[in-house]
């Protein structure tokens, strides 16, 4: 009901979270597949510190949308937020066998696969999405660290200085992905220096 979603939004504009969250219930006993409001929920909830309650809208929406890799990832968040550390690896390990569909789900799963060091399934499914469009850009990014941990160097280093060129920007919101995964060595090989974001950004 379109109501009860624009008077959630209302309330949850004005930090009534209590009472957006009581018109976005209504709306997905209305319309229990609108996914977008049961992270609206969740989202309520945590800014409430209520993780217990986020958490369990999270589950709901899992079991209507079981492959959601978006769901998964803020879920394991709220459970570290409630020092569910078991849990929370748990939920880690389900997205490590999920399959990404959406950029956003995409984007997740490869840094969970980093995460734990599983850089040839990220080539593995990432490389035949990749076209010559400016839109596979994102997905180049998020090859760089993958190709440079399984010793692909050139391969690594002809899309970093792609991105650099046509997106600087987006490059230089991965900084933070390099900088976790890479030694500086690595950055090295593929030309991934500090004075170079300084340098771009003047």
């Amino acid at each position: 009901m379109q109501s009860y979603s624009t008077l959630g939004e209302v309330y949850y504009n004005q930090g009534d979270y209590e009472k957006a969250i009581s018109y976005w219930l209504k709306e997905i006993e209305y319309s229990p597949n609108d996914i977008f409001t049961y992270f609206m929920i969740a989202d309520a909830y945590t800014r409430m510190k209520n993780y217990e309650k986020a958490a369990n809208i999270l589950n709901k929406l899992l079991e209507i949308d079981n492959n959601n890799i978006i769901a998964m990832y803020e879920l394991s968040q709220i459970y570290r937020e409630m020092g569910k550390t078991k849990e929370a690896d748990m939920v880690e390990k389900e997205i490590l066998n999920a399959k990404p569909i959406d950029p956003n789900g995409i984007e997740i799963w490869a840094k969970i696969k980093m995460k734990y060091n599983n850089y040839d399934e990220i080539v593995e499914v990432i490389e035949p999405m990749i076209d010559n469009t400016i839109d596979s850009l994102h997905l180049k990014a998020l090859l760089v660290v993958p190709y440079i941990k399984l010793g692909k160097i050139e391969e690594a280093r002809k899309y970093y200085e792609e991105l650099k060129q046509n997106d600087f920007w987006y490059l230089f919101g991965k900084k933070e992905i390099f900088d976790k995964y890479l030694t500086k060595k690595e950055k090295e090989l593929c030309g991934i220096f500090k004075f170079s974001f300084r340098y771009n950004i003047r």
